[in-house]
């Protein structure tokens, strides 16, 4: 069975170099805007900053741009964020069961320490008497 793909990928060598620079600029400024969005909603979720405006204007008004890039990248950030939250529990039920299963093993060590002790005095007694 045949099957026909379609790449959408853009190579820079097939491309003018006025049109190149303007991609190039493109995808520095969403980085920023990215970075940007990503503190406010970092700051929003874990250290309870409130900001008087919203998200979107922030952006627009720092960076100067139409309604696509500020949008694509506080969507993008809150993605992340959710799931930077979501692999933070991940984490800490891993941990404690971790944290579990040490207890355990440190519980079995100390029986196995108090067993031990008792059998050295009673070896103690013996050659006493």
């Amino acid at each position: 069975m045949k099957v026909f793909s379609m790449s959408q990928r853009i190579y820079y060598k097939d491309l003018e170099s006025e049109a190149e620079s303007i991609i190039k600029k493109d995808l520095e400024l969403y980085n920023c805007m990215l970075h940007k969005a990503f503190k406010i909603c970092f700051d929003r979720a874990y250290k309870d900053v409130t900001y008087s405006e919203t998200d979107q204007r922030m952006i627009k008004s720092f960076y100067g741009t139409s309604d696509y890039f500020p949008l694509s990248a506080i969507y993008e950030a809150k993605a992340l964020v959710k799931s930077l939250k979501c692999l933070e529990k991940e984490n800490q039920d891993m941990i404690k069961t971790r944290l579990k299963k040490i207890d355990k093993k440190i519980k079995k060590n100390e029986k196995q320490l108090k067993k031990a002790l008792k059998e050295k005095e009673k070896l103690i007694n013996r050659s006493k008497k």
